[in-house]
């Protein structure tokens, strides 16, 4: 979204939304709802290469049989320039599940940052609570910290989860 503030703040439209919600009481996607029906008609729409949402041809392989032929070759055009990629589905995102299409996008970008261990650690974490009862992933998910510890930390700290490493290997192995 781009916004126009002075536009916003000269509209009252935080009044309005507010308002909107009251009125409204319990909309089924709270900010869209809201946003869409007090913005209707004042919206202009970004390209969809500024805006792919990568699930449509996911969720619904026949999309294409309903949209409209100038759109499809617009939406299908985008999918090879990607400028924004929207991952919108609920928990379908590529730093829970790196195999869903166009997650190498955020996980090209993500290594550039100073995140990408946090982001990797708090994935593993997560695997690992969702696994806890299978001791298979709680193996899998001590290597993978022990690995990741390994690239963040220095000295005698990062020896020791190196050697940490080694050892689950040779366990796994036996």
């Amino acid at each position: 979204m781009i916004w126009n503030i002075s536009h916003c703040i000269k509209n009252n439209l935080t009044d309005k939304l507010i308002d909107r919600q009251i009125e409204v009481k319990n909309p089924k996607f709270v900010d869209q709802c809201i946003l869409n029906s007090v913005c209707e008609g004042q919206v202009k729409y970004l390209s969809y290469d500024w805006n792919y949402t990568w699930h449509i041809d996911f969720f619904d392989s026949n999309f294409k049989s309903f949209i409209p032929e100038e759109e499809k070759s617009k939406y299908l055009a985008a999918k090879k320039i990607l400028i924004f990629f929207h991952f919108t589905a609920i928990n379908m995102k590529p730093w829970i599940d790196p195999s869903l299409d166009g997650s190498y996008n955020f996980w090209k970008y993500a290594r550039m940052t100073p995140f990408y261990e946090s982001i990797l650690y708090k994935n593993l974490k997560t695997s690992y609570v969702r696994n806890h009862n299978n001791h298979q992933s709680k193996s899998i998910f001590r290597y993978y910290l022990y690995l990741v510890l390994t690239k963040i930390t220095f000295g005698e700290i990062k020896q020791h989860y190196i050697l940490k490493t080694k050892k689950h290997l040779d366990d796994s192995k036996k």
